[in-house]
């Protein structure tokens, strides 16, 4: 009879081992289009059954999901418990996540010292939607930085730029080193036209969130909106519309860039006398209102509070650490872990100290008020009027009162 009982207890911990050891890790991604990423990029060196299933059927559908996105994930993980993560959703959803308590706080649950080395430009956005505590994380990430040319500084005799400047502080530095020589003095990435100038602003002033959702109108007619149209406006004017391609040919004294413009080899060998070794990095400018950069990540991992599965801390800790950290830097991602290795592996590879675009604290920015039909319209009506400001044919209160008309006007 004890032998009997002996052979049953066994068999049914060797079942209970099976059991725990087939239980795949479920991973909920946001679109099918991102289930390559996980296959490929994240799970290709992880020893583990991983399960995909997707929360939308297409990318497009989340453009359609734009306002709330954070309501669709929060009714995905309600009606399919056995999700242990969601990923590809951008940090300012991950505020709404948070209240609506759908996710694990990972301050808790993960290793400190895997968190700890995540990159301020992305761990700060994402404790600030987290009031504090970490609900995410974020392999990679990408950023802009400040670029200026050492050479025209030293001849000019301006005292170059610092982390963190206003946009008010750059647009009078800009204005200083014109003053004082024939080079421009700040060009805002690549724009080919007085509209795609505008659409770059646009990216640029996602901090402080130029237009508000009111009752389904859209509000720009706004004293933010005032302040920045002139500013900027001003800025590419007084600079003769300088353009990056003038930075590259060291005609301008200062550029913003996103990094992966900074070290695209392809890119730069179009500039056959470049002499990178003549150009500092520091943070880019910041506004007023929001002091924070604009580092940007769509790859958030959390993991759902219905799961059981210790593999999803397990796995969250591989794609945040180190190894897997190496192992982008071998691509063209900028990994989020950051310490004096990775910084000089970098430094190594792209001839650049990157600690400014890492460690520049990032901006929480507020959610989409609008989904992306709508958000695309407002956009190009408001590159019209901005053109025409531009232009001088018109005041400015009289063509954003006009512009927040013509977007609001019932078809």
């Amino acid at each position: 009879m004890l032998k009997k009982l002996f052979i049953f207890l066994l068999f049914l911990i060797v079942l209970s081992g099976c059991s725990l050891k087939s239980k795949p890790l479920i991973i909920a991604v946001m679109a099918p289009e991102m289930e390559d990423s996980i296959k490929n990029l994240y799970a290709e060196n992880y020893d583990y059954d991983i399960e995909i299933k997707s929360i939308l059927p297409s990318v497009d559908a989340i453009n359609g999901n734009w306002v709330e996105l954070d309501k669709v994930i929060d009714n995905f993980l309600i009606n399919n418990k056995d999700v242990d993560i969601v990923y590809g959703f951008t940090p300012d959803y991950l505020k709404g996540l948070v209240e609506k308590g759908d996710l694990k706080n990972l301050s808790t649950s993960m290793d400190e010292s895997v968190l700890e080395k995540i990159a301020p430009a992305i761990l700060e956005p994402i404790k600030q939607a987290g009031k504090g505590d970490v609900y995410a994380v974020a392999p990679y990430f990408n950023n802009y930085v400040l670029v200026y040319n050492k050479r025209i500084f030293e001849q000019v005799e301006v005292e170059k730029p610092s982390n963190s400047m206003t946009w008010q502080e750059i647009s009078k530095l800009a204005t200083e080193v014109q003053e004082k020589s024939n080079y421009k003095g700040i060009a805002l990435g690549f724009p080919s036209s007085d509209r795609q100038f505008y659409f770059l602003y646009q990216s640029i002033n996602d901090p402080v969130d130029y237009f508000e959702n009111k009752d389904g109108k859209a509000i720009v007619n706004t004293t933010i909106t005032k302040k920045y149209w002139k500013l900027f406006a001003d800025m590419y004017k007084d600079n003769s519309k300088a353009t990056g391609e003038e930075f590259m040919n060291g005609k301008v004294s200062m550029a913003l860039l996103p990094l992966g413009q900074l070290i695209d080899s392809e890119f730069l060998k179009f500039y056959a006398d470049l002499d990178k070794s003549n150009w500092g990095i520091v943070e880019m400018p910041v506004f007023e209102e929001n002091k924070g950069g604009l580092a940007f990540t769509d790859s958030l991992f959390s993991i759902s509070k219905y799961s059981d599965n210790d593999e999803a801390i397990k796995f969250l800790e591989y794609i945040q650490g180190e190894k897997f950290a190496k192992l982008l830097t071998k691509t063209t991602l900028f990994p989020t872990y950051w310490d004096e290795e990775i910084k000089d592996i970098l430094i190594q590879k792209y001839e650049f100290d990157l600690s400014p675009a890492y460690n520049q604290p990032g901006a929480l920015i507020k959610p989409p008020q609008f989904n992306a039909d709508k958000f695309n319209e407002i956009t190009n009506v408001g590159a019209d009027y901005f053109t025409q400001y531009l232009k001088g044919e018109g005041e400015l209160n009289k063509l954003l009162s006009d512009y927040e008309g013509k977007i609001n006007k019932k078809k």
